[in-house]
């Protein structure tokens, strides 16, 4: 049961592209175009984990971070979502750090947005997702990339999650001042 990236892979295959580096998978986009759909399986999926993930929880299975991570989830994560495009597609990517550049993420990204334009010619506007702060991910940024900033919510989740002094890679997220940002753009 793969929570995050299921859909994608299975019901939108045609939308997942990969970047490949020296034979290897270095990142991949995966896309959807229908977010009713996407929504309705994420519902159905979701509960279906229900059940296992209490009797994990039940039989010691997970630990503390798991278990906050969950109570955060539950109880606040679904409340700190930003607003979305109303029709459009999305598309989640990540590229290994190594191979992560502008050159790259702006030849992954056009290639879904030609895709859409091809395929899909009734979508007008594309969105995606992330968590920006400080000056990393700022709307100038997106700007200069031909994105608009549509919505953005401050996340409370690396406060929530940690009880003790963060790890010191995460001490910054821990501050509280997270947010997930909206972007998005016409198709034209």
């Amino acid at each position: 049961m793969d929570f995050f990236t299921g859909y994608y892979t299975d019901v939108e295959p045609e939308a997942a592209l990969v970047v490949e580096a020296e034979g290897k998978v270095a990142g991949y986009l995966l896309g959807c175009t229908d977010a009713a759909l996407h929504r309705r399986y994420q519902l159905r999926l979701l509960a279906r984990a229900l059940l296992p993930v209490c009797h994990g929880f039940c039989r010691g299975i997970y630990g503390p971070p798991a278990f906050r991570f969950f109570r955060w989830l539950f109880w606040r994560g679904w409340r700190e979502m930003p607003g979305v495009p109303a029709g459009g597609a999305h598309f989640h990517f990540n590229i290994l750090k190594r191979w992560r550049d502008a050159a790259v993420t702006r030849l992954l990204v056009e290639s879904y947005l030609e895709l859409l334009r091809r395929e899909h010619p009734g979508i007008k506007v594309v969105w995606g997702q992330m968590e920006t702060f400080g000056a990393r991910r700022s709307q100038s940024l997106f700007k200069r990339l031909g994105w608009e900033f549509y919505d953005q919510v401050k996340l409370s989740k690396y406060r929530y999650l940690f009880n003790s002094p963060p790890p010191e890679h995460l001490k910054k997220l821990a501050a509280g001042e997270v947010y997930l940002t909206t972007i998005y753009r016409e198709l034209w």
